[in-house]
């Protein structure tokens, strides 16, 4: 189901941090959305894929340290 749904959910994440007061509820949420589109990406065979968009976004929201120090545990940046 979420493969068809797989350009959505990213644009949600992004969504997610733009709008997103800058707390640890939102991070949590954009994080378990990541956490899933990995899998994905892990299952399809594109985790190149996902980790590009996955840099774009650390780039994008750099100064976000509680943001990041999340992504970095899970050693995606």
């Amino acid at each position: 189901a979420l493969a068809a749904r797989e350009t959505q959910t990213w644009q949600q994440v992004e969504n997610l941090l733009d709008t997103g007061r800058k707390i640890a509820s939102v991070y949590e949420e954009a994080t378990a959305l990541l956490e899933k589109l990995e899998q994905l990406s892990e299952f399809q065979d594109t985790r190149n894929l996902f980790q590009q968009r996955l840099h774009r976004l650390a780039e994008k929201y750099a100064a976000r340290p509680a943001l990041i120090g999340r992504w970095h545990t899970r050693g995606w940046v």
